[in-house]
């Protein structure tokens, strides 16, 4: 996925750098501003999105969390570098949201728009989350869950069936 670099410009366009905890506190105050959000970023189907904190995240607290309005077309669009790593965004924040709401399902806080640029944190220096984003581990932990509850099932109607027997 290949993102703009932000075109050079002058101090007064310089966007305001903020974390965005601050932005999703009070979304109207910062509509129509371009921003340079601080947070946890996550770029996966229907979950394009940068979170106040990796707490947020990992509590799925989407009012925490800002939806990226990116055109993302194809699987290679999701695997982006800084998945699962703290960024900032660099975008108009949009309070109103598209539709009534932000993101897929309207779950999310607010929406960063116009998106010009997504930067690495340098002050992360935790290796990469990539077991929380990456789509094979998600699977296979979908799998093991869907195992566990079929085991559930078949011991549940064993359980029954020698009742039954005694009975």
């Amino acid at each position: 996925m290949s993102l703009l670099a932000a075109t050079p410009g002058t101090a007064d366009d310089a966007p305001h750098e903020v974390g965005l905890g601050e932005i999703l506190d009070n979304p109207a105050a910062f509509h129509g501003q371009t921003v340079r959000a601080h947070g946890f970023l996550l770029i996966q189907f229907e979950g394009q999105a940068l979170w106040a904190t990796e707490a947020d995240f990992q509590s799925m607290a989407y009012e925490r969390a800002a939806w990226l309005d990116l055109m993302l077309l194809e699987p290679e669009d999701y695997d982006h570098p800084l998945n699962g790593r703290l960024a900032f965004v660099t975008g108009v924040v949009d309070a109103d949201g598209e539709y009534g709401g932000h993101g897929h399902g309207a779950l999310f806080g607010t929406t960063i728009t116009d998106i010009t640029e997504i930067e690495p944190d340098p002050a992360d220096t935790a290796p990469a989350r990539l077991w929380r984003t990456d789509q094979f581990s998600n699977l296979l932990a979908g799998l093991g869950f869907l195992a566990l509850v079929f085991t559930l099932i078949v011991g549940a109607v064993g359980f029954q069936n020698r009742l039954r027997k005694r009975g």
